[in-house]
């Protein structure tokens, strides 16, 4: 069993997913940290409401010291010390919503910040609301929202208990299987720092990081590269100064260059990769941030994923390159509601990764009846995803299971010189 507590501030929030075990002792403090919240913001244990909304000021703060000098020695509320950094760079005119044991729907989320923004600085929260979803409300009428955002400490999903663990994409468990290994819900090599899978296998978490996420890590390579000091791309070597610049260090010969007074272009050739592996991965990165009880309706995509046959054709992946970087990946998941119309897709996902941003349909639910590759069921999935229609996409076809080169160009812009 789990509880969860949520600390939400108009900046960030802070989530406490506690679970219960059979350790009694375990489920002792976390029932008496519960009610110590409770005591501190409400000021008695008694009161049953889901969540409420506090002042933070010097008393408040005060209350909450105590809190914290209790309890950061047990490593089950490590998080305090993100609470803690919140609170205490918070001025006195700040507010802070407190949720008891209730996961928020996306829109719910969105009222809590509208009125911790009307207490703060005046906005009404009815406008800020109705615009919200005047923008959003024919998406938010098929999908619920589930974002992953960047945080500071690690996020685990899944049961931390190893012995009640099974493997989301083999189904196996201890001790026909391991779960020693940090899996990376996200590839590490792409960034990511904050996300673990607690129930993928040693042995999945090998197979995958060998086969689908390589190919994946491979195709966008160049994005990934630029975020690095040193990086190669097919026989180039580039390296960064102190400033930042990037230099051109070796290249090999056989590389075509075009060299003018105003540029320079490289043309490389990358690694080998199947475009239907990155789909793949894409799939796979998703699956391992979706609750456990959604998985009997990915079976047959689960199967996919893990190579046990292909698929002919997919839905398109619509790509976007932005300016600005991320440097922790962050992903958006949205699962329509059981009351929608069910000829939308069951679960698409909004993805950003350093520079890119990709939007895909997970394939293959046992939720979907419809064949999202054909153009004109997409079109309508498409059309609507108005709030998305403003980015610049291309359109990806990955259904090919062909071994093709990763090929591109580099294109430096050259400075004119200013004399001293």
């Amino acid at each position: 069993m789990h509880y969860t507590l949520q600390f939400i501030t108009i900046k960030k929030d802070v989530c406490f997913d506690m679970e219960y075990t059979e350790n009694t002792v375990n489920n002792s403090i976390i029932d008496e940290f519960i009610n110590d919240v409770r005591i501190t913001t409400y000021g008695t244990k008694e009161v049953k409401h889901e969540g409420f909304i506090v002042l933070l000021n010097e008393f408040m703060k005060n209350r909450y010291m105590d809190l914290f000098n209790k309890y950061t020695k047990f490593s089950t509320f490590k998080k305090l010390l993100e609470l803690k950094n919140i609170i205490d760079t918070s001025s006195c005119n700040n507010y802070m919503a407190v949720i008891f044991d209730k996961h928020l729907t996306h829109i719910q989320q969105k009222q809590t910040l509208a009125y911790l923004i009307e207490f703060e600085k005046g906005i009404p929260a009815e406008e800020t609301i109705k615009e919200y979803i005047n923008e959003n409300g024919s998406l938010l009428s098929v999908y619920n929202p589930y974002t992953f955002s960047p945080d500071t400490s690690a996020v685990r999903i899944g049961t931390r208990q190893k012995d009640k663990r099974v493997c989301r994409y083999c189904h196996k468990s201890m001790p026909e299987v391991k779960f020693n290994n940090n899996s990376h819900t996200i590839s590490k090599a792409l960034g990511n720092i904050c996300f673990m899978t607690n129930d993928e296998c040693n042995s999945c978490n090998t197979k995958f990081g060998l086969t689908i996420e390589q190919d994946f890590c491979h195709y966008v390579e160049m994005y990934n590269s630029l975020t690095r000091d040193n990086f190669n791309l097919g026989c180039i070597s580039f390296s960064k100064d102190k400033d930042g610049n990037i230099l051109v260090n070796n290249i090999d010969e056989g590389i075509s260059i075009k060299d003018t007074d105003s540029e320079i272009i490289y043309e490389y050739k990358g690694s080998v990769i199947k475009l239907q592996n990155v789909y793949r991965a894409m799939c796979k990165y998703a699956i391992g941030f979706l609750p456990s009880e959604l998985l009997v309706y990915l079976s047959d995509t689960i199967n996919w994923i893990n190579g046990d046959y292909d698929l002919h054709s997919l839905p398109i992946v619509k790509k976007a390159v932005h300016n600005s970087q991320l440097k922790q990946p962050l992903m958006d998941i949205y699962i329509r509601n059981e009351s929608a119309d069910q000829s939308y897709p069951y679960i698409f996902v909004d993805f950003h990764l350093n520079y890119l941003e990709f939007l895909f349909i997970i394939p293959n639910s046992q939720k979907d009846n419809v064949d999202y590759s054909d153009k004109s069921n997409y079109s309508k999935f498409w059309n609507l995803l108005t709030s998305f229609h403003e980015r610049a996409w291309n359109d990806i076809d990955m259904s090919s299971m062909n071994k093709s080169n990763m090929k591109g160009k580099v294109t430096f812009h050259k400075r004119n010189k200013t004399s001293v």
